[in-house]
């Protein structure tokens, strides 16, 4: 996926390549495809300091909220192809693996279980705590006495 810069001048600098796009009717719109992609990825600053962790986002707003209004908006009142939309098949993938009930299972997991460190920590510690359980029982049970 093709790295983006985001600074303050380039939300006109996009709409004017989407306008020359969108006017030109060329076979392939690069960027109104990049920015409907990118649109459909953003809706808040959390995705967008996700996407700059991956270093897919330069971010020198400073701002990942504004980044979020800024693709959220730039894709407004334009047009795309269905026929041969260049990131298709990354679409295709994305909602592919969305789909699967493990990726789902695992997403609510660390998202409502083990949103901290300490969630995790201790639930390590109590698995530790019944297997330490399981095994003095199992010795107390088996022991020849």
């Amino acid at each position: 996926m093709p790295k983006a810069t985001i600074e303050d001048d380039t939300e006109s600098l996009y709409r004017n390549l989407i306008a020359c796009e969108q006017f030109d009717i060329s076979d392939q719109p690069f960027l109104t495809e990049y920015v409907a992609l990118m649109d459909s990825l953003i809706n808040s600053g959390k995705d967008v300091e996700l996407l700059c962790k991956s270093k897919i986002i330069v971010n020198l707003l400073g701002d990942d909220e504004s980044v979020a209004v800024l693709f959220n908006r730039l894709g407004d009142h334009t047009n795309l192809s269905g026929e041969n939309f260049f990131y298709a098949q990354l679409f295709r993938d994305v909602n592919e693996h969305y789909e699967k009930p493990w990726n789902k299972w695992k997403a609510v997991l660390r998202h409502k279980y083990f949103n901290t460190p300490w969630a995790f920590i201790s639930f390590f510690a109590a698995t530790l705590l019944l297997l330490f359980t399981a095994i003095q029982t199992s010795f107390a049970i088996f022991s020849p006495s």
